[in-house]
């Protein structure tokens, strides 16, 4: 009689605990609803840079010195050769480093083109893959926003100066969503996804960019070409809201 008590005690303490647990309201998630995710935004078109709140936002696109520096046969001569000589030290030549020593400014400049150059690929592979995202937008503006972009990056984990993975989930997921995401409050569970410890680790940006397309825009392949299905989608179903559409397993 005693463990009868016992158990029925435990299954209404269950009870009690389970019927705290925080729900979700999907019908308070832009994922969700359509009408959600359209507000502040200027079109729905997949995809638009002119589509976004911060397209018409003149705050932020006061150009700021080093923003956009165009890589001609001088500087990349510059940046081959002090790559050189980085490679050489990598490699204790010795000898060779003899003759040139790097200092401070020799690194911040092979840093500052090589991402200027991260970003002049990534402003291509955007038009490519969203052909006419960029429209009339003037291409020191494209980069200041992607400049933007990787400092949000930045702000959610990915420190690395040269983080071009990281970067790229972001510039690819503020396309989605914009800038100011994380200062929207339906957007906070993305937000919270992404803040997740493992998030840098794991591309929990990406996957939340795949979410993204798979449960608003009604995509069935990725950007890339892969089909979206719940073993691709797994990390992103491990955290976020279930999708208002069927997941097609791998299997399928």
């Amino acid at each position: 009689m005693k463990k009868i008590l016992n158990l029925i005690l435990l299954l209404s303490i269950s009870f009690v605990i389970g019927g705290c647990e925080k729900t979700i309201d999907i019908a308070k998630l832009p994922s969700h609803n359509i009408e959600l995710y359209k507000q502040d935004r200027y079109c729905m078109d997949y995809l638009k840079f002119e589509c976004l709140p911060e397209s018409k936002d003149k705050s932020w696109q006061t150009l700021e010195n080093g923003d956009f520096v165009e890589i001609d046969g001088q500087i990349q001569d510059k940046l081959t050769h002090l790559e050189q000589i980085m490679k050489m030290r990598y490699e204790q030549r010795i000898e060779a480093m003899q003759k040139y020593v790097l200092n401070n400014k020799d690194y911040e400049f092979v840093e500052e083109v090589l991402i200027q150059n991260f970003f002049n690929k990534k402003e291509a592979e955007m038009e490519k893959l969203y052909p006419g995202f960029w429209g009339d937008t003037p291409r020191k503006i494209r980069h200041r926003w992607m400049r933007l972009c990787a400092a949000k990056a930045k702000k959610y984990g990915h420190t690395d100066s040269m983080d071009y993975g990281g970067f790229q989930q972001y510039i690819e997921l503020c396309a989605r969503i914009g800038l100011y995401f994380d200062s929207d409050p339906k957007w906070q569970y993305i937000v919270d996804f992404i803040s997740l410890p493992e998030s840098r680790v794991r591309g929990y940006a990406g996957a939340a960019v795949d979410y993204i397309d798979f449960t608003v825009y009604k995509k069935d392949y990725g950007r890339y070409g892969y089909k979206f299905t719940d073993w691709y989608l797994k990390e992103a179903l491990g955290h976020l809201p279930y999708p208002d559409r069927k997941v097609p397993r791998l299997n399928d």
